[in-house]
C-alpha cells in the first residue's frame, strides 16, 4: 500500500484494492474449479478487464462504495464515533459472494 505521505495515496491505494480484488476474484474462480491460473493468464484476463472486454460484476458497486465510505469515516471521526465495524464486514461479504459465483 501507499503511504499516507504520499500525495494522493488514499486514490491510489483504491486502485490498488481494485484490482487486487479483481485478481483474486480470477484466482479463486480457478482454485474453486481445481484448476491453476498461470500469471501469463492473470494477466490477459486483467487485460480483458482494463480494455473493458470483461465486466466485472460487483467492481463497479465496490467502487461506489468506496467513495461512500470515505466521507462516512470522516464523519464519524468527527463526531469522535469509531468507524461501525459493520461498513467494512459488509465490503468483505460483497466480495466473498463475488469470489465464490
Amino acid at each position: 500500500m501507499v503511504r499516507v505521505a504520499v500525495k494522493n495515496s488514499t486514490h491510489m491505494n483504491q486502485a490498488i484494492d481494485k484490482w487486487l480484488s479483481i485478481a483474486d476474484t480470477f484466482v479463486t474462480k480457478h482454485l474453486n474449479n481445481g484448476l491453476q491460473i498461470s500469471a501469463d493468464e492473470l494477466k490477459n484476463e486483467l487485460n480483458k478487464v482494463k480494455k473493458g472486454d470483461i465486466e466485472v460484476k460487483t467492481s463497479v458497486f465496490l467502487d461506489h462504495y468506496s467513495k461512500y465510505l470515505i466521507p462516512k469515516q470522516m464523519q464519524l471521526v468527527e463526531r469522535e464515533n469509531k468507524l461501525n465495524e459493520s461498513y467494512g464486514t459488509f465490503r468483505s461479504t460483497i466480495e466473498d459472494s463475488e469470489a465464490e459465483h
